[in-house]
């Protein structure tokens, strides 16, 4: 039992090194075997607890910021401490069942796999953070089979990766590894092929990073210097840019509710030059929106944000919860928007997306030619979770094949190409510039203009071998 526990803990800690800050993304394809053969000879609940105490490693050293987050906005040590408790412990849950299935096919178990990953993103809210998909970024040409077939398709590729190379350790038998590497091939295969053969149209792009301290946001004496400082930036920007775009909630107080930030807004609408894109808080009917608000001389359009991070944003069960814990953010609950939303400027068709949005991949689909993620990572102080964001970035531009804007108030700021490559990245805690021209391409992929193809196919799956098994045990009873 013991030496299962260490395998557990050794496949956790690959799954951590895979990401931010360490990176070695590689290691993603191996870090499931000892995992597997920790509990090989386990029955179901065994084959669980292996499963989960690797996945509560892996996630407990990932989402380790999450402790300075929740410290540094007031809560107690003990809270903050259980808040990064009760998340990687949720997280683990659903990721153990993975392990109860090692003795099935590998393409069993990656259907099952990529079951798991769909389901992180809709229960409870969702918190996909660092799904297996993501740690192929630093190997651009391993996620370009995204654009096709959806980022769940990495998922089911490196998990079938991982279960054939155990199959063939465990059996002797290298078939389940030859078809590994054979889809293995194919994936960087696809690589080769291009998007789409049209001619593309090249924009000047400018990411402003304001660097506002966190403290300083809703400091009412700092709103003069955070305006002067938007309206210079702007100024400049406008001259050489098609789009400027500031980060998440950059415009000091509320639009809608505060005259000064009303006037600041139609005063950007009134001058000349490119269009502006600004975060925003948004007041209307008494409520609260986290907005993104798109500014030129034919008037505003808005987006209101649609996913909202738990505790961060709101507080669920407000009336259980509301009297132990408070909302994290300095102003209060939001309220969240309705759909999505493309702003249209010159020839481009912005698709909006404000922080934590870019994990979720429902959020990814539209019919834009350029996706614009702002955010304010500034909470995450200098731990590995702004680099983790930008790696959601990154494999959106992959899967969509379309560029992506990343604009980051305290940085990284990325401006990223359409197979998920960074053009051009700001540091951390500078107030800068981030230019770069970016060649827009007409439409996106076929992932991005319709659905997931590996869901339904993966559903399918599932349905089918339950049926079969169904039938099998019918006709066992019979004899």
């Amino acid at each position: 039992m013991f030496f299962a526990g260490l395998l557990s803990i050794v496949g956790g800690i690959l799954f951590f090194l895979s990401f931010p800050p360490v990176s070695f993304g590689f290691l993603i394809w191996f870090f499931l075997v000892p995992v597997f053969f920790a509990g090989r000879k386990f029955g179901f609940f065994g084959k669980f607890l292996t499963g989960f105490t690797a996945f509560f490693t892996g996630h407990f050293l990932n989402l380790y910021w999450i402790y300075p987050t929740v410290r540094w906005s007031g809560e107690s040590v003990f809270v903050s401490f259980i808040a990064l408790f009760l998340l990687s412990l949720l997280l683990a849950f659903l990721d153990g069942f993975l392990i109860v299935f090692a003795n099935e096919k590998p393409l069993v178990v990656s259907a099952v796999a990529v079951a798991i990953g769909f389901i992180k993103t809709k229960f409870l809210s969702g918190f996909p953070w660092c799904a297996l998909y993501v740690a192929l970024v630093p190997t651009t040409k391993l996620m370009s089979s995204a654009r096709f077939f959806g980022p769940f398709f990495l998922t089911f590729l490196i998990v079938f990766f991982n279960h054939s190379l155990y199959k063939s350790l465990s059996a002797k038998r290298a078939r389940y590894f030859v078809i590994a590497v054979s889809l293995f091939a194919l994936n960087f295969f696809l690589s080769f092929f291009p998007l789409v053969a049209e001619k593309r149209e090249k924009k000047r792009i400018t990411v402003c990073q304001l660097n506002v301290p966190q403290q300083e946001k809703w400091n009412a004496a700092k709103v003069s210097l955070i305006l002067d400082r938007i309206d210079l930036f702007a100024k400049i920007a406008r001259r050489k840019s098609d789009l400027v775009v500031f980060p998440e909630s950059s415009l000091p107080g509320c639009f809608g509710y505060d005259k000064y930030a009303d006037d600041f807004v139609d005063a950007l609408e009134q001058k000349d030059g490119s269009s502006v894109l600004i975060g925003a808080i948004f007041f209307r009917k008494n409520k609260l929106y986290n907005s993104a608000v798109l500014v030129d001389s034919s008037g505003k359009q808005f987006y209101f944000k649609r996913k909202l991070v738990p505790f961060g944003e709101f507080v669920p069960m407000r009336k259980i919860l509301g009297g132990f814990v408070k909302v994290l953010n300095d102003i209060g609950d939001f309220e969240k928007g309705n759909s999505a939303q493309t702003l249209v400027a010159d020839n481009m068709r912005i698709s909006p997306l404000i922080c934590s949005e870019v994990i979720f991949p429902s959020l990814w689909h539209g019919d834009g030619n350029i996706i614009v993620n702002i955010t304010n990572d500034a909470w995450f102080g200098r731990t590995a979770a702004a680099r983790q964001h930008l790696n959601h970035a990154r494999i959106l531009a992959a899967a969509s094949g379309l560029p992506v804007v990343f604009a980051n108030n305290r940085g990284p700021s990325a401006i990223i190409d359409g197979t998920g490559r960074i053009i051009g990245q700001s540091g951390i805690y500078e107030m800068t510039l981030l230019s770069a021209e970016v060649p827009l391409p007409p439409r996106g992929s076929f992932y991005h203009r319709h659905f997931d193809l590996t869901l339904p196919v993966v559903f399918i799956g599932i349905v089918m071998e339950i049926f079969r098994r169904k039938k099998w045990m019918w006709k066992s009873s019979r004899n």
